[in-house]
């Protein structure tokens, strides 16, 4: 049983909800059956927010935290988050969070489905939640959510939710690809092969040398 306890609303707060009917007619272009947002929402200083999903969400969620702290129950683990960091919610995974009474944050926030939607998730270490932010300050992501707010706004469309869709993947590969701790590519190191071809080199300087000797 899921429950939400919140304010009716926070002041300049926005959110969205695509329609059922929208996302399965948008499933039928290549783009968006791929990756596409079900929600997405902006809630500033959610104070008195208190979120439960006890069987989880049906999609995948993201959290950015802007500004103060919150906290954050996830599969029956504690969890902090605070300003510059954002949160992985993987789906159909028992959770709640909630603000910090005397520093309410402020938070961007999606869900995301589609057939490569998990290849972000598996990037995601088993049992961590909470990244810091690759980017110095929140303005990139800001900007991201307006663009997409801004156009989701002028009508709720399958070519409004396939530029939704690419802004955000966009900065999901920000995100996810920047962030160290889901770095996950191996970076191929010269520095020993370097230096042993130029202690080759010293060692046969007088001798003519070609490329293949070089290689050894």
């Amino acid at each position: 049983m899921n429950s939400i306890t919140q304010k009716e609303s926070f002041e300049q707060q926005k959110l969205l909800v695509v329609p059922e009917d929208l996302i399965k007619k948008g499933s039928l272009f290549p783009l968006l059956k791929l990756f596409y947002i079900t929600d997405i929402g902006y809630f500033p200083n959610a104070e008195f927010n208190n979120i439960v999903r006890r069987n989880g969400f049906s999609s995948h969620s993201i959290i950015f935290c802007t500004n103060g702290t919150g906290i954050a129950h996830i599969d029956g683990e504690e969890v902090v988050l605070k300003m510059n960091e954002f949160l992985i919610l993987p789906k159909n995974l028992s959770h709640s969070y909630w603000d910090v009474t005397s520093s309410p944050f402020t938070i961007y926030w999606a869900c995301f489905g589609g057939e490569s939607s998990s290849s972000f998730l598996s990037r995601v270490p088993k049992g961590k939640y909470v990244f810091r932010l690759p980017m110095d300050d929140c303005y990139e992501i800001i900007k991201v959510y307006d663009r997409i707010f801004s156009h989701l706004g002028m009508g709720l469309s399958v070519e409004n939710l396939t530029y939704s869709a690419l802004e955000f993947t966009s900065l999901m590969g920000r995100v996810f690809w920047d962030t160290p701790e889901l770095c996950q590519i191996t970076h191929y190191s010269t520095k020993g092969k370097i230096n042993s071809t130029i202690d080759f080199m010293k060692k046969n300087f007088r001798d003519n040398l070609s490329l293949k000797s070089l290689r050894r």
